[in-house]
């Protein structure tokens, strides 16, 4: 069961909104409460495998009440449920806004004018693409997002990425079919496609011709040093 309440507090400096949901679940060890919020990372891998999930909502979450100047906690005991509250400004200090990157719109031209590397990501989950383009964007690479696996290959036609970052597990054309289909394709094939996936099948995605196979929940510094491995190769020859 879920219960969900709100209540509105009254400051000196400002009104804060406060939103508290319980559930009446599984709960979560303390061990499982220090990494919850961490970005790909699930309090046990068997949740996501028996109800799904990327390991992402949370993460995001919590981004997204810290950019509104709030805060989100949680309280939980093993066989318990979970209690989440998060609190929000009602009124913020006005800020400029700061202008959004519409990377996956930019033409092939001005791609290829870049000096950072481009990485195209192709996953049918927003919420992986949005955490992919904030973490790259940042490290210095140039992120292009392709929501299916067919807009992924007419974009890498186009554009000619440095890396591909392949989702294995799509609705329609798989990760897999993708894959194949890069590697045959005499205008894709010297692409690096590295495979983003819950999926524990590394023999059967190197098998196929990718560079490289990572399971999710990924290490963010492993993510980066194998991007910026495959960079080096493309520079050196």
């Amino acid at each position: 069961m879920i219960t969900l309440s709100a209540n509105e507090t009254h400051g000196a400096n400002h009104d804060q909104v406060t939103i508290i949901v319980e559930d009446t679940g599984i709960g979560l060890t303390p061990e499982q409460l220090t990494r919850l919020f961490g970005e790909f990372c699930q309090a046990d891998n068997s949740i996501s495998r028996k109800y799904g999930g990327t390991g992402l909502g949370l993460a995001i979450t919590k981004k997204l009440c810290e950019l509104m100047g709030g805060t989100i906690t949680v309280t939980s005991k093993p066989g318990e449920g979970s209690t989440f509250t998060f609190s929000l400004p009602v009124s913020v200090d006005s800020k400029p806004a700061t202008p959004v990157s519409h990377q996956d719109s930019l033409p092939p031209e001005s791609l290829s004018t870049t000096s950072q590397p481009v990485i195209l990501a192709i996953d049918d989950d927003p919420e992986s693409l949005e955490l992919i383009d904030r973490h790259l964007s940042r490290e210095g690479f140039t992120v292009v997002c392709a929501s299916s696996g067919v807009e992924g290959l007419k974009m890498a036609r186009e554009i000619q990425p440095d890396i591909i970052l392949l989702d294995v597990v799509m609705p329609g054309e798989s990760g897999w079919d993708i894959l194949s289909l890069s590697k045959t394709d005499p205008l894709l094939s010297h692409i690096p496609v590295i495979l983003l996936t819950m999926l524990d099948e590394p023999e059967k995605g190197l098998s196929m011709g990718a560079a490289d196979y990572l399971i999710k929940p990924i290490d963010t510094k492993h993510f980066l040093e194998v991007l910026r491995k495959y960079c080096r190769t493309i520079k050196k020859a």
